[in-house]
C-alpha cells in the first residue's frame, strides 16, 4: 500500500511540476510557512521517536532544538510573480521601464510616468533583486504514552521562532530627468511647471511624494491662490521599501500539534496516523507595504491528518550498521481568515499603480454640444486624484482547501554516526477569496460611483468669455486605459492637431479623442469648451463617464497557489546513554528547494457578482497564479531523548 501511494505521489509531483514563465501578478507574495517543513522535522531524531518498547514502564520523551538559516536564490521568479510580463527579462536583472506620455517610441510594457507626478518626457529603468531571509530556532518535543494507554500512542509539537527579512532590493536609474510641464487642463487649470513635479519614480512609490498641482485658477504658484485645492493623494497602499530598507518581522510561527497512534509497531518498522492542528501565531498582511514580510501561514488555523512510517530493511550481523527509509506526510486544510489585500482591476495587470479621478455632482456648466435639449453628463470632475491601490484595498476572507507536505528519507547508520538524505514535496492548493460583506470592511468602490480611471485625459476645458477665460471641469474618463498608457494616443512630443501619428482620426490628443463615450463639450449657453486657454479647438468629454465599481476588482486573478520540490541531507552523531538515562544527539543539515511557477491566463470576462461574492473562479475560466519560493537552507539539530 505504501509503495503504491509513493508511486502515485511521484506521478502527481511530475504533473504538477511542469511550469511556464510566470506572467501573473500579485500584490501579496505568499510563501510556505516556516513551520511547514516535514523534512526539518524528520531528520536527526527519526531513529529516536516512534520506538518499539514492549517492556516500557516509562513514557519516552525526545527534545530537539534546530537553529536554521534560509535564503531565497531565484530573484527572477519572485520579480516575475510580482510584476508579470511588465518585468523585462532581456536585461541582466528583471527590469521595469517608466516613461512619460510624450516620450517618442515608448515601450509597450513601459509604465506611464504621468501617473506618478513625473514629467511627460521622463524616462527611467528599475532593476530588482528581491531576497527573503529567515533566521529561526525550531523547538520540537515528542512524547509516547506507552505506560499510560495503548502502545504506540504519541504526541508531538513544534514551534519555530522566526526573524524574517524581506528586501525588494530595487534600484532606479534615471535616464532622462525630463523638463516638460503638464499642459493646462491635463491635471490642473494651469500649466504645471517642472519644478512642481517629482524627480523619480522612487519619490512616488517609496517616499510618498506627490506633485504640487496648486489651486483652481492658480497662475503659477500656490502663494495667495484662490479657489479649491486640487488634490493628488499619495500612495497609501502597496508602497515599496527603499533599496537600503530591509523590512523585518519577528514572530512565533504557527504552533503545530499532532496526536497519533502507530498501529504497526516493531523493531524494524512502524506505520501510524495522526490528527494535526496548527495554531496561528504569525502575522497577517496589512497592505501598507508591497512585498511585506510574513511569518507563518498568513494567520490561518489548520486541521488535518498525518501519516508516518519507517522500515529498516538491512542490518549487518553485529547490528553496527543499518539502512532504512522513513516517510512523513501531512495533509491539512487552512480555515477561513480575514486578511487585507490590495487588488488590480480585471484584465489590467499592475493597475493598482494607475491613477483614478474623483467625479461627482452637481454638474455645473457642462453639456453635450449641438443637442436640443442638451444632454448633461451624470458627473463631473471634482478636483481630486488618487492611486487605484488606495481604492482596491479591502478585507477578504481567505481559505486554502488543502496543503500537502511530504518527506521521504533514506538513512544509513554506522555505530553512532548517521547520514540522512531525502526528498520533500510541498503543495498548497489555490486560495479561495471572498469579499467581506461587513460595512466597515469594503473598499471605497462599494456602491460608490465616485471614481474613474484618468488615463491620459485632460480633465479641464476652457471657455473664452470676453477678455477672461473660464476653466470647466470635464467628465472625461478612460476605462480602457492601462498602467502602460492612456487612450488619447499621445505619440511623441509633437501633439498638434495636424500630426497624423498623434490622437485618433486626426483629432489631437489634447482634445480627448479617446475618452469613454466621447462627445464634444459645451457650456450651458452653447459656447464651445476648448482644449487650451488660447482658443484651441473644441474638446471632448465623456457622456456618460464610466465609473469604477466593486465588480472591477480582480479578486480571481489575485489568487495564488504553491508547489515546490526539495532535496535535503543531514549528518549526525548520537551518543550512548549517560548515567541519567539521557541520549544526546547533534548534527547539521542542508536543503535546496526548487519553487515551481506558472502563468495565470486569467481568461475571465464575467463581471457578475452577487452580494460581493464572485462566481466560482474556476467557472469563470480564471486559472490560478503559482508563486513558489526557491530557497536554500542550512541548520543544526540537536537534543536528547530519555525515558
Amino acid at each position: 500500500m505504501i509503495k503504491r501511494l509513493m508511486v502515485r505521489l511521484s506521478v502527481a509531483a511530475v504533473i504538477l511540476g511542469s511550469s511556464l514563465n510566470m506572467v501573473g501578478t500579485t500584490s501579496y507574495y505568499r510563501i510556505r510557512s516556516q513551520s511547514t517543513d516535514s523534512a526539518r522535522e524528520l531528520v536527526g531524531w527519526a531513529h529516536l521517536i516512534n520506538q518499539y518498547n514492549p517492556e516500557a514502564c516509562n513514557n519516552e520523551h525526545v527534545f530537539a532544538i534546530t537553529p536554521e538559516y534560509t535564503r531565497s536564490y531565484d530573484s527572477d521568479d519572485i520579480a516575475f510573480c510580482l510584476f508579470g510580463k511588465d518585468c523585462l527579462k532581456s536585461y541582466a536583472c528583471p527590469t521595469l521601464k517608466i516613461s512619460g506620455s510624450r516620450v517618442e517610441g515608448r515601450g509597450q510594457k513601459d509604465w506611464l510616468a504621468d501617473y506618478f507626478g513625473l514629467p511627460t518626457d521622463f524616462e527611467s529603468s528599475i532593476t530588482f533583486n528581491p531576497r527573503i531571509e529567515n533566521y529561526l530556532v525550531d523547538f520540537n518535543y515528542y512524547v509516547s504514552f506507552d505506560s499510560w494507554c495503548t502502545k504506540g500512542v504519541y504526541f508531538r509539537v513544534h514551534a519555530p521562532v522566526v526573524y524574517s527579512k524581506w528586501n525588494l532590493n530595487y534600484c532606479e536609474t534615471v535616464a532622462v530627468r525630463g523638463e516638460a510641464s503638464y499642459d493646462e487642463g491635463y491635471f490642473a487649470t494651469v500649466e504645471i511647471k517642472r519644478d512642481r513635479l517629482l524627480d523619480s519614480f522612487s519619490d512616488y512609490v517609496t517616499e510618498c511624494k506627490v506633485p504640487d498641482l496648486g489651486r483652481i485658477g492658480d497662475s503659477d504658484s500656490t502663494a495667495g491662490a484662490n479657489g479649491e485645492l486640487i488634490i493628488f493623494e499619495p500612495l497609501g497602499c502597496s508602497k515599496w521599501a527603499s533599496r537600503c530598507d530591509t523590512i523585518k518581522e519577528t514572530k512565533l510561527s504557527d504552533i503545530q500539534l499532532a496526536l497519533g497512534w502507530n498501529f504497526w509497531l516493531c523493531d524494524d518498522y512502524h506505520a501510524g496516523l495522526n490528527v494535526r492542528a496548527s495554531i496561528p501565531t504569525g502575522n497577517r498582511p496589512d497592505c501598507n507595504l508591497f512585498f511585506e514580510p510574513i511569518v507563518g501561514n498568513g494567520h490561518h488555523w489548520e486541521v488535518g491528518v498525518g501519516f508516518t512510517a519507517h522500515h529498516t530493511f538491512w542490518r549487518d550481523c553485529d547490528d553496527s550498521q543499518s539502512v532504512g527509509w522513513y516517510v512523513d506526510m501531512n495533509i491539512t486544510h487552512l480555515f477561513k481568515d480575514r486578511q487585507c489585500r490590495v487588488f488590480d482591476l480585471k484584465n489590467k495587470c499592475n493597475s493598482r499603480y494607475m491613477l483614478a479621478a474623483a467625479l461627482g455632482t452637481p454638474v455645473n456648466e457642462l453639456q453635450q454640444s449641438d443637442t436640443n435639449p442638451s444632454i448633461v453628463p451624470s458627473a463631473q470632475f471634482k478636483h481630486k486624484y488618487t492611486p487605484v491601490a488606495n481604492l482596491t484595498k479591502t478585507l477578504v476572507d481567505v481559505t486554502v482547501p488543502v496543503q500537502v507536505d511530504l518527506a521521504v528519507m533514506f538513512s544509513y547508520t554506522r555505530c553512532n554516526w548517521s547520514i540522512d538524505f531525502g526528498y520533500n514535496f510541498w503543495y498548497r492548493s489555490c486560495e479561495k477569496l471572498r469579499f467581506d460583506v461587513c460595512d466597515n470592511c469594503q473598499s471605497p468602490l462599494v456602491n460608490n460611483r465616485k471614481w474613474a480611471l484618468k488615463g491620459d485625459a485632460h480633465m479641464y476645458g476652457f471657455v473664452n468669455i470676453g477678455e477672461s477665460t473660464l476653466a470647466i471641469p470635464l467628465s472625461a474618463t478612460e476605462s480602457q486605459a492601462t498602467v502602460h498608457k492612456g487612450t488619447n494616443n499621445f505619440a511623441g512630443p509633437d501633439t498638434t492637431f495636424n500630426n497624423p501619428a498623434a490622437g485618433i482620426n486626426s483629432v489631437g490628443p489634447t482634445r480627448n479623442p479617446g475618452v469613454d463615450n466621447a462627445q464634444l463639450a459645451d457650456v450651458t449657453n452653447g459656447d464651445n469648451i476648448n482644449d487650451t486657454r488660447t482658443g484651441g479647438q473644441q474638446t471632448n468629454t465623456s457622456i456618460d463617464p464610466i465609473f469604477l465599481s466593486h465588480n472591477d476588482i480582480d479578486i480571481c486573478g489575485a489568487r495564488t497557489q504553491g508547489l515546490s520540490h526539495r532535496v535535503f541531507s543531514y549528518y549526525g552523531y548520537t551518543w550512548c546513554e549517560d548515567e541519567c538515562g539521557r541520549i544526546p544527539y547533534l548534527g547539521f543539515g542542508y536543503s535546496v528547494e526548487f519553487g515551481q511557477d506558472r502563468a495565470s491566463t486569467n481568461k475571465s470576462t464575467d463581471t457578475t457578482c452577487g452580494d460581493f461574492s464572485c462566481l466560482p473562479c474556476e467557472k469563470r475560466g480564471a486559472e490560478c497564479n503559482r508563486c513558489s519560493l526557491s530557497q536554500w537552507a542550512i541548520w543544526l539539530k540537536g537534543g536528547w531523548a530519555f525515558n
